[in-house]
């Protein structure tokens, strides 16, 4: 596949913001029919929450959440360092986390491609410093993964369920393709073609960055 240059990217992403104001309200998980691609919905989110609660997992999804990382990336980050405190990866002082070659996903044996996220939101920022202070891992198996998939009426073959719902509620609440695509580690073509779901409202995606611990608490999560 050609790689765009500065002007052709440019011109997709004017592209996609131009088409981000046609927002359905209300979708499906999975709208086939469409070739949509599958996101949870917030109340979906809220429930992924409490299942994972259950588990003793949640600081890996709301880590996956905010952070877009891929499957792969979040095992290689978490076997550096399982927790939020000591991570040398996570600055909560310099609110940035850094993705490096050795988390990144390889494309080959000598091409990867690290990358930074810089100004974590605060809502983020606000969990990182919930998680350091009650010291609880960020590592989640396959098995308990897919359990807590399962147990939400979720279909099995639904893949990369999680980062497609990180990646396009970041994108709809910032407008800011550029940025999501750097932080996720792609490009705004892929992101458009392969990871974004339009039909995601606004609202819910700002219901996302607004979820910190203190909400999470009166939803009975923590």
């Amino acid at each position: 596949k050609r790689v765009l240059n500065a002007r052709e990217e440019k011109e997709r992403v004017d592209i996609f913001l131009k088409t981000a104001g046609g927002k359905v309200e209300g979708f499906l998980l999975v709208a086939a029919e469409a070739k949509e691609v599958a996101v949870y919905r917030f109340d979906q989110i809220i429930e992924l929450l409490k299942a994972a609660k259950s588990e003793n997992v949640l600081p890996h999804f709301v880590f996956r959440l905010f952070s877009m990382m891929r499957t792969e990336e979040m095992k290689r980050f978490t076997e550096i360092h399982p927790a939020i405190t000591g991570h040398p990866l996570i600055s909560i002082a310099s609110k940035r986390i850094s993705i490096t070659n050795q988390i990144f996903k390889k494309r080959s044996d000598n091409n990867h491609r690290g990358r930074f996220f810089n100004e974590v939101h605060p809502t983020f920022l606000a969990w990182l410093e919930h998680f350091a202070a009650t010291g609880e891992s960020l590592h989640c198996t396959d098995e308990t993964a897919q359990e807590i998939k399962v147990s939400l009426g979720i279909p099995v073959e639904t893949r990369n369920l999680l980062r497609h719902t990180a990646i396009t509620y970041h994108c709809i609440a910032f407008k800011n393709p550029l940025q999501t695509a750097y932080v996720a580690g792609n490009s705004v073509g892929i992101i458009q073609n392969h990871y974004l779901n339009m039909n995601v409202p606004e609202s819910d995606a700002l219901k996302l960055y607004e979820f910190t611990p203190e909400k999470a608490k009166q939803l009975g999560i923590l």
